[in-house]
């Protein structure tokens, strides 16, 4: 990427709440109300997709279905772009290596996690100039945490398809709530995100990222960043009021953000002039507590053979604007950001932002689906454990979760990570050829590094 790019990237970045302002007002213009269907019958031009696996472990593939079916409608000759955290389903990379079968140009870009498993082991083995395993990031200096597909063209006419998401393709993302969304006919937004792709691929370090790009129907936000708190920055022009309506579903939302204290902060002032401010959390996370004390309504996802791993925002208020005055807007950030410094300051990640009412509406009734099955399994394991301790006070209390089935639980709500510190790793890449065609993998370079494990 040039010098004048990232001048210009950067220029944009400062004063968050000038920038964000003129975005809302620009999205807002455009994309209010239900995002239409391209032609009669099509799906809408923003798709939302959600999991719902059921309590007693029957597991929800609807994500990775998602990415079959598009695979299969990639038009012959047309490009294909992916770059995955982990890949462990067989189903999956089968549809790349059809896809590659049929003509498509397939782009495979995949972290470390999963470099030995079958999954992985089968595109790098049909594909071996397609597929890349990405050691250390490939911008940031630690996980390629993406989880995003991009198909220049459909059989069905769509083109400039953009899938992002919260889903890992693993078997144990069955089994946890995960939200994505399929954007289609938005060239911006899917250029956006091809050249990040190429950056990607490309594995030059830059942990100043801080690019920011708009579509038609979104604003796309590429971690790794150090100029601004993404979720802070959505929050700065909201008006506290009684109006205000704020939810949040994560798997992980940790101290270790800097200015996490701040976003709490930020929560408890809307918390006090009457906003309602509501959280579903994957249970165990460390900020809960201090939700609370802020006066947030906190329901922390009870540990169990399902989990929570969707990792979205939706706000719902006034805006300051910078003439002064205020406008309603109904938002939704959404992607594979955790709320942790890794996930804002050292991982590759996507975050998706939306101004619209239907997409807004979709998220707001999963969150409300998904709260009401926390507080009822929470309410069944206490009344189990109240009929346990009426029928005998000799043994300890009966809970529905097993140290087994939590430990379980808690390894899918967090991801997969290293847990052995110090290691050495590969970083295999394609050196990128640009052609008049686009992007292709031309060629490997293998390099080591060491590099220590932690939280993502």
């Amino acid at each position: 990427m040039s010098e004048g790019y990232h001048a210009e990237d950067q220029s944009r970045s400062t004063g968050r709440r000038r920038f964000l302002q003129v975005v809302g007002a620009g999205l807002a213009a455009t994309t209010t109300g239900r995002v239409e269907a391209t032609q009669a019958g099509s799906p809408p031009a923003v798709q939302p997709i959600f999991s719902y696996p059921t309590a007693d472990r029957s597991p929800d593939d609807r994500h990775e279905t998602v990415v079959t079916r598009l695979l299969e409608r990639a038009a012959p000759e047309s490009s294909v772009y992916c770059s995955l955290f982990t890949l462990t389903r067989d189903k999956i990379s089968g549809a790349f290596v059809a896809a590659a079968d049929r003509g498509v140009d397939v782009n495979i870009l995949i972290d470390e996690q999963s470099m030995h498993r079958s999954a992985t082991r089968l595109l790098l083995d049909e594909l071996p100039d397609r597929a890349a395993v990405v050691t250390d990031g490939g911008v940031g200096d630690r996980h390629n945490h993406n989880k995003f597909l991009l198909l220049e063209e459909l059989d069905t006419g769509d083109e400039n398809v953009v899938w992002q998401s919260s889903s890992n393709m693993t078997s144990s993302q069955l089994y946890n709530h995960n939200a994505s969304v399929v954007v289609r006919n938005d060239r911006p937004l899917y250029e956006a995100y091809r050249d990040y792709w190429a950056d990607l691929a490309d594995g030059s370090q830059n942990l100043a990222y801080n690019r920011t790009e708009h579509g038609d129907s979104a604003s796309v936000y590429f971690s790794p960043r150090d100029d601004f708190d993404t979720h802070i920055a959505a929050l700065e022009d909201v008006v506290p009021s009684w109006k205000t309506r704020i939810h949040f579903m994560q798997s992980i939302w940790t101290s270790s953000r800097e200015a996490e204290s701040e976003l709490i902060d930020r929560l408890a002032e809307l918390v006090e002039a009457g906003s309602e401010v509501r959280v579903v959390v994957q249970k165990g996370d460390e900020v809960v507590d201090r939700l609370r004390e802020a006066g947030v309504d906190v329901v922390a996802y009870p540990s169990g053979d399902v989990g929570v791993h969707s990792k979205y925002m939706l706000v719902e208020s006034d805006f300051e604007t910078e003439s002064g005055d205020t406008e309603r807007r109904r938002e939704v950030w959404t992607g594979s950001q955790n709320l942790s410094r890794p996930g804002l300051r050292r991982n590759d990640e996507a975050l998706l932002r939306f101004v619209d009412d239907y997409v807004y509406n979709e998220f707001l009734d999963d969150w409300e689906r998904i709260h009401r099955r926390a507080r009822r399994i929470d309410a069944e394991t206490e009344s189990r454990r109240t009929d346990s301790d009426t029928t005998t006070q000799s043994d300890p209390p009966t809970s529905v979760n097993s140290a087994r089935t939590t430990d379980m639980a808690m390894r899918d709500a967090i991801e997969p990570d290293e847990q052995s510190g110090w290691r050495e790793r590969g970083y295999l890449y394609p050196l990128l050829a640009t052609a008049a065609g686009g992007l292709a993998g031309s060629s490997y370079l293998v390099r080591r590094r060491l590099r220590s494990s932690g939280e993502q």
